[in-house]
């Protein structure tokens, strides 16, 4: 039974600048006045009762137009955040799940009860049908656990376990993105974003992503990574990986 557990690091740079450019796009329109001057000019006032007309009306509303969709800012830079971290936490579920795939062994600390590591139920082996089977079966629930909780943590996880050098400030960035969006998630806090605010964020995920990418590349996990190697993918055929590199 052939595994199709693949971990793309192009994939996931892509949806990270993804999750920017869309706030950038809207950014750049909304502070472009010429380009709001024109929506505001497109905008027509009418009233049924003429005496609730008054000669600003028209002005007023599309003075109005013009500062909601200003402040309108703040929201979605909150929601590009949000997404920004989405990225981050489903990228690094399929990070372990890929490793532990590639590696079981390393799934010792994140299988069994809390008094029993490394140990799992006889019903679990016997209804999974088959070896590989039940190591997928088994690598989905380990990079559930080794990917939940603090982002610092879990991101540390992957680093200890590939014996990979990160640069702390990298730890510190994807920590301070997490108080952010725990806020923005569970207390409507509506936090003072601008582009450069988000544009850092992205860097921080970015250099989450391309840190996975040298990972899976140094632990021999299938996956796309020209995102940090041009030409080079690894892909499964039967039980072995194999190199395929066109640079």
């Amino acid at each position: 039974m052939m595994i199709e557990e693949k971990f793309d690091g192009d994939h996931w740079a892509w949806k990270a600048l993804e999750d920017f450019v869309a706030f950038k796009d809207m950014y750049g329109y909304v502070t472009n006045q010429s380009a709001m001057d024109s929506h505001k000019d497109s905008m027509t006032y009418f009233t049924i009762d003429p005496n609730l007309h008054h000669p600003d009306s028209a002005s007023d509303l599309r003075n109005h137009a013009e500062k909601s969709l200003k402040s309108s800012l703040n929201h979605f830079a909150a929601q590009t955040l949000v997404s920004l971290c989405t990225t981050y936490e489903v990228a690094l579920k399929q990070f372990f799940k890929c490793l532990f795939i590639k590696h079981p062994n390393y799934m010792h600390d994140y299988v069994g009860s809390k008094d029993g590591r490394g140990t799992v139920q006889l019903k679990e082996l016997v209804d999974s049908g088959d070896y590989m089977g039940f190591i997928s079966s088994l690598a989905e629930k380990a990079s559930s656990v080794a990917s939940k909780g603090k982002y610092k943590e879990s991101l540390k996880r992957a680093v200890s376990i590939c014996k990979y050098n990160q640069a702390e400030t990298i730890f510190d960035g994807i920590k301070e993105m997490q108080e952010i969006r725990n806020r923005i998630v569970h207390e409507k806090y509506l936090p003072s974003l601008d582009i450069d605010d988000l544009q850092r964020f992205h860097s921080v995920l970015s250099s989450v992503i391309e840190s996975l990418c040298h990972m899976g590349i140094k632990k021999g996990l299938p996956g796309r990574y020209t995102y940090v190697k041009p030409g080079t993918t690894f892909e499964l055929k039967s039980f072995a990986t194999v190199t395929v590199d066109n640079a």
